[in-house]
C-alpha cells in the first residue's frame, strides 16, 4: 500500500511524505512507522523444500528519496542446507546533496552427519558488504569467508557534509517564495501603495473588505462588514499576532 504522511523534522513545520514502507536502518525517530511491503512463499519439492521471503519500501519527501529491500532465499533437503541473504538501502538528499548507499550479500551451504554417534557439521558461508557514503564518494568493502574478514577502504574516509541540515537562510533561499516588493494588501494596489525594500513574503495578510485607509504600518477598518485572509508558504496551524 502507498501512504501519504504527514513527517515533522527538527526544527521545520510538518512536511508530507509518500511512503511505501519505510521502516529503514536509514529511518529517523520523525519518520513515519510504515509496515514493509513483503514477501513469503514457501514451496515443498520432491528434493527439498525452499523458502523465499523478503521486503521492499520507499519513500519520497520535499527533501529526500529512500529505497531499497531485502530477499532471504533458504533450501534445506536433509542433512542439506543453503541459503541466501541480500539487501540493499539507499538514502539521497539533495539540498544539500548527500547519499548513502548499503549492499550486501551473505550465501552458504552446510552439511551435517553424524560418524560413531558424534553430530558433525560442515559450514561454508561468503559474505561481502559494499557501504558508500558522500560526497565526496567514501566507503568500504567488507569480505568475510570462515574464519577471515577483511576490510577495504574506499575515498577519503569523510563526508564534506557532515551537518545535513539546512541553516533557515539556506532553506528560505531554497524553499521559500523570493524577495519582492509587494503592495501592502490588495485594496491598496490601486493606490499605488507599495512596500519600500524588497521583502520575503512567507506570510501575506490581505483585507478583503472593510479597508477605509492606510497609514504606514496601520490599518483603519472598518467594523462591519470585516474580513481578513492570511496566505502562508509554510503549513501552519496556529499565527500569533502581537501588537496594539
Amino acid at each position: 500500500m502507498t501512504y501519504v504522511q504527514e513527517v515533522r523534522v527538527d526544527g521545520l513545520p510538518k512536511t508530507r511524505c509518500l511512503a511505501v514502507a519505510i521502516a529503514t536502518p536509514l529511518t529517523k525517530d520523525y519518520h513515519p512507522d510504515v509496515p514493509r511491503l513483503g514477501l513469503q512463499w514457501k514451496m515443498e519439492t520432491s528434493v527439498g523444500s525452499l523458502g523465499i521471503s523478503g521486503g521492499v519500501y520507499f519513500a519520497l519527501c520535499p527533501t529526500a528519496v529512500m529505497v531499497g529491500g531485502y530477499l532471504d532465499v533458504q533450501f534445506e533437503a536433509g542433512p542439506l542446507k543453503a541459503w541466501l541473504n541480500a539487501y540493499a538501502n539507499m538514502l539521497i538528499e539533495w539540498n544539500p546533496f548527500y547519499f548513502n548507499v548499503g549492499i550486501g550479500i551473505t550465501v552458504g551451504v552446510s552439511f551435517g552427519f553424524t560418524v560413531a554417534g558424534v553430530s558433525i557439521t560442515l559450514t561454508v558461508e561468503l559474505g561481502a558488504r559494499l557501504q558508500l557514503e558522500g560526497p565526496p564518494i567514501h566507503g568500504e568493502v567488507e569480505v568475510t569467508w570462515l574464519v577471515i574478514s577483511f576490510t577495504i577502504p574506499i575515498g577519503s574516509g569523510k563526508t564534506l557534509t557532515e551537518d545535513k541540515n539546512l541553516t533557515w537562510a539556506a532553506f528560505a533561499e531554497s524553499f521559500l517564495p523570493p524577495s519582492e516588493a509587494e503592495p501592502k494588501n490588495k485594496n491598496a494596489r490601486s493606490s499605488g501603495l507599495v512596500e519600500p525594500e524588497p521583502v520575503q513574503q512567507v506570510v501575506k495578510w490581505n483585507i478583503g473588505d472593510g479597508l477605509m485607509s492606510t497609514q504606514e504600518d496601520i490599518w483603519l477598518v472598518t467594523p462591519v462588514p470585516f474580513s481578513i485572509s492570511v496566505e502562508s508558504a509554510i503549513p501552519a496551524s496556529q499565527i500569533s499576532i502581537k501588537g496594539t
